[in-house]
């Protein structure tokens, strides 16, 4: 099948996401479970950016998979498409926000494994849920305009989730300018290495800290999470 070529205008850039982010939790609905759901999906938006994970990886973590001491994600093959487990880096900025998350989360949420899970269930929030959310948020924004309609006859924005994904490509490759960095920030093995190409517009654990350091510079030093300073932003962010 003929893949689509993607360009800038397909990608996300950081200060886009925050406009998505601040959209999305400008809602004026208040509730509890109203200012859980917008912040569960930010915190999401903020993982696939970060990590370069696909939606439906980051919706189905576990807080058990997470080593907090060494601020690694440790997630299973079965919620991923390779043959493989596998281990994340995860950036201080990212860290921080998901430290001030789960302490709204465990206001709302009890008895959960999920990280993400909906505000009404103890299931991961759906995925089409999630999508749908910031396909509205995108397009009311004028951040994503109709790129084509596929056979079916749906229409295929020229943004959307997997953007995230493609972004944090890009920007591994930009900073390496090596596919087999890319191929293993995103995830794959060597035999799907050939894949990771389709994602760039122009022992794996320690090849992914030392390329999350080259991405952070010296954030992904261990260190006590600044939780006071992402508090406030989720705070900004729910009464913006």
């Amino acid at each position: 099948m003929k893949q689509r070529i993607l360009t800038d205008s397909n990608l996300i850039n950081e200060e886009e996401l925050l406009t998505i982010i601040k959209e999305l939790v400008s809602s004026k609905f208040s509730t509890t479970k109203a200012i859980f759901f917008r912040v569960n999906i930010a915190t999401q938006l903020l993982f696939m950016y970060y990590l370069g994970l696909r939606p439906n990886s980051v919706r189905l973590i576990e807080i058990k998979r997470i080593d907090f001491k060494n601020r690694k994600l440790f997630i299973p093959r079965s919620n991923i498409k390779t043959r493989q487990d596998d281990t994340f880096i995860i950036p201080e900025k990212l860290y921080n926000f998901l430290i001030a998350y789960l302490r709204l989360r465990s206001k709302n949420i009890h008895r959960n494994s999920f990280l993400f899970p909906s505000p009404y269930t103890e299931q991961p929030l759906d995925r089409n849920t999630i999508s749908s959310k910031i396909r509205k948020i995108m397009k009311r924004i004028n951040l994503s305009q109709l790129s084509f309609i596929d056979k079916a006859g749906f229409n295929r924005m020229s943004k959307n989730l997997y953007s995230l994904r493609h972004s944090f490509a890009t920007r591994v490759y930009e900073k390496t300018r090596d596919v087999r960095a890319t191929a293993i920030m995103l995830g794959h093995t060597d035999i799907m290495m050939r894949q990771a190409c389709r994602y760039i517009h122009i022992s794996r654990t320690e090849d992914r800290l030392k390329i999350t350091k080259a991405m952070y510079d010296s954030e992904i030093q261990v260190s006590q999470p600044d939780v006071e300073s992402a508090e406030k932003q989720v705070s900004a962010f729910c009464n913006t």
